[in-house]
Parts: structure tokens; sequence; C-alpha cells
């Protein structure tokens, strides 16, 4: 694994390529539970709603700089739908860590 990248081509065969250091660290960092975390602290209206349980709700505008970067979702992929408002959960472990993290649409 290390600096490799394994992928399965056409023919069903793997191919091995060497990724970059860029490459790396943009996957690091995409990876990080503590950046998500922070991204999500971030958001406006975060609220306490139980022990290590955390709850947002609003709009795609409110909420989209989350939704994109945790779940890769852009307001493209909800274009011409009925969905108002975006609830996000995030449950920590005793150690601050992301346990959980749920969406719901509405």
């Amino acid at each position: 694994m290390g600096d490799h990248q394994y992928t399965r081509n056409g023919n069903g065969r793997w191919a091995i390529s060497t990724l970059s250091s860029k490459a790396l660290a943009s996957y690091a960092r995409e990876l990080n539970p503590y950046v998500s975390l922070a991204k999500f602290d971030a958001l406006h209206g975060v609220r306490r709603v139980g022990a290590r349980h955390y709850r947002v709700t609003g709009t795609y505008a409110q909420v989209g700089s989350f939704l994109a970067w945790e779940y890769g979702l852009t307001a493209s992929h909800f274009k011409g739908g009925s969905i108002k408002a975006f609830t996000i959960d995030v449950v920590l472990d005793s150690g601050g860590r992301t346990a959980l993290n749920g969406l719901a649409l509405r």
C-alpha cells in the first residue's frame, strides 16, 4: 500500500501506480476525521442534542460546504428536487473523535 494506488482496469486486471506526495497529502487531509469535525463545527447553528451528540439543520446554502466535503454532494445533486432542508448529526466517542456521522433530507 504505502504510496501505491491499486485500481482495476477494464480487462479485470489490477493496475498499480505510485502516488505523488501531493496526492498522498490530499488523501490524508480528506480522510482526517478531525478536519471533517472542524468543518462541521464551522457551520452556523450547531446545537447539542445529547451527550456527545450534535446536530445542525439548514438549507444547502447553509450546510452545503460540509455536504460537499464529507459526502461529495453539490447543489446540482439536488437541482429540481423537493429537498428543502438537511439535518446532519455527529456523535463523538469518549475521546472526542467522530463515531457516527448521519444525514437526513427533508
